[in-house]
C-alpha cells in the first residue's frame, strides 16, 4: 500500500488502512505544520523560494497541489520553488498572490499547510546609460537612459525639468532620450570654482512599479569671454613697431580671458602716446563714468551688456613716450604688464565707487565717502588704508593693504596694492610693474575683481612676455585717481 497516497481497493483493505492509520496517528503522528517562510520574488524570473515550515526529520515526504498560474516543486527537505507563468506576471499588480497546499507525510500520517506566494509584476531595470559629450558652445548634453522591463511591459520615462544645479532637462517619455542644458550660473560657477558635474534622476515606470537612475553630466564652463580691442591712434602707431603693438594686443586678450560673461562683450580702448609729460609716469588710463554714481562704463558694459558709450571707446591708455621705452636703461620691465595694469584701472580697479565702498582702516572700519576722519591714513598714518571686500579678504587671508605713500601720490595712492618693486610675488596691481613683471593675476587680485562684481576664472601665466627696456623703473608709476570714500569722475 502506498502510504503517501493510499487508495484501498476494497472494503477489507479500507478497514485495515483505517486501523493502521489510527494506530500510526497515535504512535507516530505526522509533524504539525509550522509557519511557511516565503522569499522575495526574483526581479528577473519572478521565482519565489521558501520553506513549508515543517520540522526536518527522517522519513518525511512532501507533496503539493499546483497553483492556477504557475508551478511548484517541493524538495525532500521541505523547501519549495514557485515559478509563475509569464502571463500571470504580466497580469499581476503589486498585491497579486497565488496559493498552493503542501502536505507532509510520515508513514500513514499527514498534515497540510496552505502557502501564499506573491506574483511579481515585473520591474524596469536600467541598462547601459549613454551620456554624450557636452557641446563646447552651448554646453548641451544629449544621452539615453534605457530601461528594460523584466516581463516585457512598456516603459515610460520621466525626469524633473530642473537638474540639481539648475539646468534644464527634457526627456522623451517613450524612448528615454534626454537633452540637458546647463544654466548660465552653473557654467559660470564651473569656470570659476571648477564645479563641473550636475545630476538629475530619470524614472522609468512599467505601469506598476518605478525604477530610477541618477544621470551625471559634465558642465562645460562658459565659453563666452570679454574681448578687449586696442585701437591705435594713427599718429601714435608710427612710434610703435608692429610686433610691439601685436604683443600689447595679446596682453589685452590674455587679461580679457579672465572674465566670464553671459554674452559676448567687446570693450574698445584707445591707445595713444604723448611726449613732454611728467617723466616718471609710464601711462595714464582714462574712462568715462556712468551717470548714476561713478562706475566706469567698461565695467557697466561687461556686467550688464549695456553699451552706454555707443560707438565711442570705453576707455583709453595714453603712454608717456620716451626714447628709452624702445631702448636703453639698466632695468627691465614689460609693456605688456603695464598695458594690463592700466586696463584693470579702466575696468574699475581704483576708479569705481564700488572699489571705494570697500575701503577700510587697519581695524576693518569702513571709510565713508567724504569722511575726513581718515585723511591721515591716506599717507600711511594709523596703519594706512585697506581693501576689505569679502572675496579679496578670503583670498588674502585678511584685509588687503593698499598703497598709501607719504607724500600722497595723486592718481596712485589707494588705487594700487602696497607692493614693492621687488615684491617676492609680483602682482599686477602693485604701483610698479615689478622686476620681473607680473605675468598672472594673483588670487588676491582675482578676489578684488569678484568684489567689483565680475565673474573671473584663473588663467595660466601669459607666455612669451615681451621684455623691453623701460629705464629708471623705480621712478615710473602708472597713474589713476581715487577719492577717499568715492571715485572721481576724471581718470588719469
Amino acid at each position: 500500500m502506498n502510504t503517501s497516497n493510499p487508495k484501498p481497493a476494497n472494503g477489507f483493505q479500507q478497514f485495515l488502512y483505517s486501523l493502521a492509520k489510527s494506530i500510526n496517528d497515535i504512535l507516530d503522528p505526522a509533524p504539525e505544520p509550522g509557519t511557511p517562510v516565503v522569499g522575495i520574488p526574483d526581479i528577473y524570473t519572478g521565482v519565489v523560494t521558501g520553506s513549508l515550515g515543517f520540522p526536518a526529520g527522517n522519513g518525511l515526504t512532501f507533496t503539493s497541489t499546483q497553483p492556477a498560474t504557475g508551478t511548484v516543486v517541493v524538495g525532500s527537505d521541505g523547501t519549495f520553488t514557485y515559478t509563475p507563468t509569464l502571463a500571470a506576471r504580466q497580469a499581476a499588480g503589486l498585491s497579486t498572490v497565488n496559493d498552493f497546499t503542501a502536505t507532509v507525510h510520515e508513514g500513514l500520517s499527514s498534515s497540510t499547510v496552505s502557502v501564499t506566494v506573491p506574483v511579481d509584476p515585473g520591474t524596469p531595470v536600467a541598462g547601459a546609460l549613454t551620456v554624450g559629450t557636452p557641446d563646447s558652445s552651448t554646453g548641451v548634453v544629449t544621452g539615453l537612459a534605457l530601461f528594460t522591463d523584466t516581463v516585457g511591459r512598456s516603459v515610460t520615462y520621466s525626469a524633473p525639468t530642473t537638474s540639481t544645479a539648475g539646468g534644464t532637462v527634457i526627456i522623451n517619455p517613450t524612448t528615454g532620450a534626454f537633452t540637458y542644458t546647463p544654466s548660465l550660473a552653473a557654467r559660470n560657477a564651473s569656470a570659476t570654482t571648477g564645479a563641473n558635474i550636475d545630476t538629475f534622476t530619470v524614472t522609468a515606470n512599467n505601469g506598476i512599479r518605478n525604477a530610477t537612475e541618477t544621470v551625471a553630466v559634465t558642465i562645460v564652463p562658459s565659453a563666452t569671454y570679454v574681448t578687449i580691442n586696442l585701437v591705435w591712434d594713427p599718429d601714435s602707431s608710427a612710434h610703435w613697431p608692429s610686433d610691439v603693438r601685436s604683443a600689447l594686443q595679446s596682453a589685452a586678450n590674455y587679461l580679457a580671458s579672465y572674465f566670464v560673461v553671459s554674452s559676448s562683450v567687446t570693450v574698445t580702448v584707445g591707445f595713444t602716446n604723448y611726449s613732454g609729460g611728467t617723466y616718471g609716469v609710464y601711462a595714464q588710463p582714462a574712462s568715462s563714468c556712468t551717470s548714476s554714481g561713478c562706475e566706469p562704463v567698461a565695467r557697466t558694459k561687461i556686467l550688464t551688456g549695456v553699451d552706454i558709450n555707443g560707438a565711442d571707446a570705453e576707455g583709453s591708455i595714453n603712454f608717456n613716450y620716451f626714447p628709452e621705452l624702445i631702448g636703453g636703461g639698466a632695468n627691465k620691465g614689460s609693456l605688456q604688464a603695464v598695458t594690463m595694469h592700466e586696463l584693470m584701472h579702466i575696468l574699475g580697479w581704483g576708479t569705481s565707487a564700488t572699489y571705494s565702498s570697500f575701503l577700510t582702516d587697519i581695524n576693518g572700519n569702513h571709510v565713508a565717502a567724504g569722511d575726513s576722519t581718515f585723511n591721515a591714513n591716506l599717507t600711511g598714518a594709523n596703519g594706512g588704508l585697506y581693501f576689505g571686500g569679502p572675496n579679496a579678504v578670503a583670498a588674502n587671508g585678511g584685509l588687503v593693504k593698499l598703497y598709501t605713500p607719504d607724500p600722497y601720490a595723486p592718481g596712485s595712492s589707494v588705487a594700487h596694492l602696497d607692493g614693492l618693486l621687488n615684491d617676492p610675488v609680483p602682482r599686477l596691481m602693485n604701483p610698479n610693474p615689478g622686476n620681473p613683471p607680473a605675468r598672472v593675476l594673483t588670487p588676491t587680485e582675482l578676489g578684488v575683481l569678484k568684489d567689483l562684481g565680475y565673474s573671473v576664472v584663473p588663467q595660466p601665466a601669459l607666455a612669451g612676455f615681451l621684455i623691453l627696456n623701460l629705464g629708471l623703473l623705480g621712478r615710473k608709476r602708472s597713474r589713476s585717481r581715487v577719492v577717499l570714500g568715492a571715485a572721481s569722475d576724471t581718470r588719469h
